[in-house]
């Protein structure tokens, strides 16, 4: 019997072609092939050539590669769109926000979002290259603006301890004047005594 399922036409490069892709393959695994979420990790370059991933870096991690082929064919129906521009960058891992100017048609803004320890300059270059193969012909990208959030938990504790120490004195009596105009006079001492622990 014959290890490959091709007519007895083929050419030999077809018949080498079918024995490499099923050799680790058993015929029930052959559907998980066109699956991106199943298919093997060795298998995923040419299910990407098969549905037409526009870029492809074998240092992506498996769970990019595979997003990336699963959403290439959503991604070729809106290509030229502001959500194909945005997706695109997605896949990536860049967050981006599209803004579009007002009072100049066709040119747009784009705000990316980076994670800790982004490389900037790497991060820049893909902005305007997965950018490019998303948005339509007439559109061109302006600025493009980079931007980092944190999150956590800031814990601030604060203490203190306030006293007012009052001293009265008696009053002096003073010799006064009396005429045709009326004076008075107060005068209040106040001292505040403070003391930050610890010391």
């Amino acid at each position: 019997m014959s290890s490959h399922l091709l007519p007895s036409n083929a050419t030999v490069e077809e018949i080498a072609l079918s024995l490499a892709i099923t050799r680790d393959l058993e015929p029930e695994q052959v559907r998980l092939v066109w699956q991106p979420e199943n298919c093997p990790i060795e298998m995923l370059p040419w299910l990407a050539w098969a549905f037409h991933v526009d870029d492809w870096d074998d240092g992506w991690d498996e769970q990019v590669k595979r997003r990336i082929v699963h959403d290439s064919i959503e991604l070729h129906r809106k290509k030229g769109t502001p959500w194909a521009v945005k997706q695109a960058l997605l896949n990536i891992g860049y967050p981006v926000r599209l803004i579009e100017r007002t009072g100049t048609p066709y040119i747009f803004n784009l705000e990316v979002g980076l994670s800790a320890g982004a490389d900037i300059e790497q991060c820049y270059r893909d902005a305007v290259r997965y950018a490019d193969m998303g948005k339509n012909e007439r559109s061109h990208i302006g600025n493009i603006s980079m931007r980092s959030e944190s999150q956590g938990n800031i814990y601030i504790s604060t203490c203190a301890i306030s006293g007012i120490r009052s001293e009265l004195y008696p009053s002096v009596p003073r010799e006064m004047e009396v005429g045709n105009l009326i004076r008075l006079g107060v005068v209040t001492h106040c001292h505040v005594h403070t003391e930050i622990f610890p010391a």
